[in-house]
């Protein structure tokens, strides 16, 4: 498809690499689905073994030799709906999933590799998302505007409060970790980036965000985990 008439012929791109990665999980998606009505052997290490391959093409392909940040990666003009979209958030949407049948098949271990990986590329999605949004096709350029460090900082603390939203509906612990390890980079980002690199009212409302943010998630946390520790423990 992306090479008609000459499959070994060309460079690769990053849009391809999404391709294959998202074809891998799929595919393990399927197999495992087979496995858990059909109870196959096969498919059961099939799907290890598809997911692991597109995990590792993603891995080292995507995040790694061809990640946008740190060469000429074009990902596309258009804003949201471009290469970034195939190339991290179908993986990281995909991996999520995976990691639940992982789960739901007792193979824990497997599912909290896949989780962290699915929250990580989505931060990676999202922030890149970000980044082509000022910059364009290329994302490794060196200027970097108040507006687009603001903007980071306020994604950041968007997912964590959606990870711990997540987390408290559905009582996963694991969620809820994760969001704080999502709003800590937020609030690192704030603390030493935009304390030192932002001007005017860009710094003014950073800080202002950061604060009215955290009083909310203490709120929440006090409200809905907190009191449901205690109940716990006087049960």
């Amino acid at each position: 498809a992306f090479h008609p008439g000459q499959v070994v012929a060309g460079d690769l791109s990053l849009g391809e690499l999404g391709a294959y990665v998202i074809a891998w999980l799929a595919m393990g998606w399927g197999l495992m689905t087979m496995q858990r009505r059909q109870a196959r052997l096969a498919a059961l290490w099939g799907s290890r073994a598809t997911v692991a391959i597109g995990t590792a093409v993603l891995v080292i392909g995507c995040l790694l030799l061809f990640n946008p940040l740190f060469s000429a990666v074009d990902v596309g003009e258009t804003r949201i709906v471009n290469k970034l979209i195939p190339a991290y958030g179908l993986p990281a949407i995909l991996l999520a999933i995976l990691a639940r049948g992982f789960e739901r098949r007792g193979e824990t271990v497997i599912a909290k590799i896949g989780g962290t990986l699915a929250i990580a590329t989505m931060l990676v999605f999202l922030s890149f998302e970000v980044r082509q949004w000022f910059q364009g096709a290329f994302l490794n350029q060196d200027a970097v505007s108040d507006a687009e460090l603001y903007t980071y900082s306020v994604v950041w603390l968007i997912y964590g409060g959606l990870l711990l939203a997540a987390g408290l509906l559905t009582g996963r612990q694991t969620l809820r970790y994760a969001s704080l390890a999502v709003i800590m980079i937020a609030v690192a980002d704030v603390f030493i980036i935009n304390a030192i690199e932002l001007t005017g009212l860009y710094r003014v409302f950073s800080f202002l965000g950061l604060g009215v943010s955290l009083l909310a998630i203490g709120y929440v946390y006090h409200r809905f985990v907190f009191r449901r520790v205690e109940s716990a423990a006087a049960d």
